[in-house]
């Protein structure tokens, strides 16, 4: 009777062993699969990171082109206020001058009436010279 309860305690502990090991084959392929899917996920974020540094760095360098293109306009813009308010304030000067040239300039019949009297004076100059020679 010894021998039938050891045939049975070995093939409960054979019974035993085999599904220990199933279950634990079972459970060392679950992790494998569920380490490898870790390491494809990690793998395809760290692929998806990259190609959004490489869209960000685009837009950045985008933004700071426009960036410089609008600074570059305002600046443009603010100079040219500046020099056409340079030459405004240079056009307001030469027309005072121009207005106080033509308020003080003599007329044509004044210049003839100088030109006559210089004739005069030159006259009566040479007439002294010749009287007294």
């Amino acid at each position: 009777m010894t021998n039938g309860k050891d045939r049975n305690v070995w093939g409960i502990a054979g019974i035993v062993i085999t599904t220990v090991t199933i279950l634990f084959g079972g459970s060392w392929t679950v992790f494998q699969t569920q380490f490898t899917n870790i390491a494809e996920q990690q793998k395809i974020i760290r692929d998806d990171l990259a190609r959004r540094s490489i869209d960000v760095d685009t837009n950045f360098q985008r933004i700071n082109e426009q960036l410089l293109h609008h600074r570059d306009v305002y600046v443009e813009q603010y100079e040219y206020k500046a020099f056409n308010a340079a030459l405004q304030k240079r056009l307001d000067i030469d027309e005072q001058r121009l207005s106080l040239i033509e308020q003080t300039r003599p007329t044509t019949g004044e210049l003839r009436g100088i030109a006559d009297n210089a004739d005069k004076q030159i006259s009566r100059i040479l007439d002294r010279l010749d009287r007294a020679k």
